[in-house]
């Protein structure tokens, strides 16, 4: 019998009152020491007390032969990410965009066995380097548009969780980008963490396609909202925190400071936890964005990273939760 793996960092999110020993102290785990609890049971130890409504533990393997554990909590009293209901109809894809589907994932998990995993994205969705697969993509594009409010439907109302998952993974290759992004953004708190995923997925080509387009006549160029991607930094869930940060970067650069004022307003708390992440590519995109808020060149924030000088991002950013008379602890 393999012996279990070894708790090499523990990384936790979302807590305030609890402080880090406390949490470890009550999960059941400790750094250095083997791993002899399911992930269930230790966020079952933690919704036990009072003082935490809903954890989620996920487990990133490895930096060298050791898991990473993250743990987010949800403490009595702060605001949660607020997710939809699940919803009760029995709805199923269009039959025609259904079929292409299936036949679409049928040949990516051939290509996968096969090793194949790349993909390109220069007509603004994903293609796989796989010939079948791809051409199941572009008959996706070919045909999907008429849909698009059958597929928003289903992403609002259907029962079954794969195939509000498929609706929101299939909403990337329409042309209609500003209906669709409106039918996506309803998605990202969809109850599923699978939806969720496709749906920020879905939402970076969308994002891409209306940068590319010329701006209106009013001289402003569309983007998506960053509303709720904002809002899911606030999840228990790693991914979700992950893949709403990386998205920000690219949503939020320098220039951008309407959406740099927002996550400062709403998120710095939840930045910078995520920016003192001890896994590199799991930090960068928080700590990014806190230098950007911080208002230091590009070039600053990527070379104190890399040098592990984190302290030249998270001094100005502390310095300017003091003047704002924010409670910031790190």
């Amino acid at each position: 019998m393999a012996a279990p793996p070894r708790v090499g960092s523990v990384e936790i999110y979302g807590n305030e009152k609890l402080d880090k020993a406390a949490v470890l102290r009550i999960a059941g785990v400790s750094p250095g020491q083997p791993l002899t609890l399911s992930r269930r049971e230790m966020e079952e130890n933690l919704e036990k007390t009072s003082d935490v409504i809903q954890a989620e533990v996920q487990g990133y393997c490895c930096v060298g032969d050791d898991v990473v554990l993250y743990i987010g909590i949800l403490e009595s009293g702060s605001k949660p990410f607020s997710l939809h209901s699940p919803p009760t109809e029995d709805l199923a894809l269009p039959t025609k965009v259904d079929l292409v589907y299936k036949r679409l994932l049928r040949a990516l998990e051939d290509a996968y066995e096969r090793g194949v995993t790349g993909e390109t994205y220069a007509k603004g969705y994903p293609l796989s380097g796989d010939a079948e697969a791809r051409r199941y993509q572009e008959t996706l594009a070919l045909i999907v548009d008429p849909y698009v409010e059958d597929l928003g439907t289903i992403l609002r109302r259907a029962a079954d969780e794969p195939t509000r998952a498929a609706a929101a993974y299939i909403l990337a290759y329409t042309q209609h980008k500003e209906a669709a992004e409106g039918h996506l953004q309803y998605a990202l708190r969809d109850f599923d963490p699978d939806v969720r995923r496709n749906a920020i997925r879905s939402l970076e080509f969308i994002r891409e396609a209306l940068a590319a387009a010329p701006p209106g006549e009013d001289g402003i160029r569309k983007t998506v909202s960053p509303t709720w991607l904002i809002e899911m930094l606030q999840s228990v869930s790693f991914e979700d925190r992950l893949e709403a940060a990386k998205m920000l970067e690219r949503l939020a650069p320098a220039e951008n400071a309407g959406v740099l004022q927002q996550l400062e307003e709403r998120a710095l708390p939840a930045l910078v936890q995520m920016a003192q992440w001890r896994v590199p590519e799991h930090a960068l995109p928080a700590y990014i964005l806190l230098g950007r808020i911080a208002g230091l060149p590009g070039a600053e924030i990527q070379k104190s990273f890399r040098e592990n000088r984190r302290a030249a991002v998270l001094n100005p950013i502390r310095e300017r939760a003091k003047a704002k008379k924010r409670f910031l602890v790190f």
